[in-house]
């Protein structure tokens, strides 16, 4: 049987806590693909402040390294954006003009920051 296309629009801790569940659970049912708009790897936002302070480096906040990504046959996009998803044709379109089919589609974006418009 062949592997069914997972494809994540995220590279956050959501995605990172649904992969790791797909791979105990059925490792050999998808073969996963992870789009990320930041350059790099998932990491722990929570432990943000002691990079921020330069008393932690990334590396030390990082969930998976490379390693575990090429180990578990992942495909990581860093640093790309979606920026069309073809849900007739099942397909996203990065702003790397690269198109990536599925046939399931997970969308993990988090949020961001609103910033109130007062002083101080």
């Amino acid at each position: 049987m062949a592997k069914r296309k997972l494809v994540f629009i995220g590279n956050g801790m959501a995605s990172m806590k649904c992969i790791e569940e797909i791979i105990q659970k059925q490792p050999e049912h998808y073969a996963i693909t992870v789009i990320g708009k930041e350059k790099h790897s998932a990491y722990n936002r929570i432990k943000l402040s002691p990079i921020l302070q330069k008393s932690e480096s990334l590396a030390q906040i990082e969930l998976k390294d490379k390693e575990w990504y090429t180990a578990h046959d992942i495909t990581l996009y860093k640093g790309e954006s979606v920026i069309h998803i073809d849900t007739n044709r099942k397909c996203v379109m990065t702003d790397a003009r690269r198109e990536i089919s599925y046939d399931k589609l997970v969308i993990a974006t988090g949020s961001s920051p609103n910033f109130l418009p007062i002083q101080g």
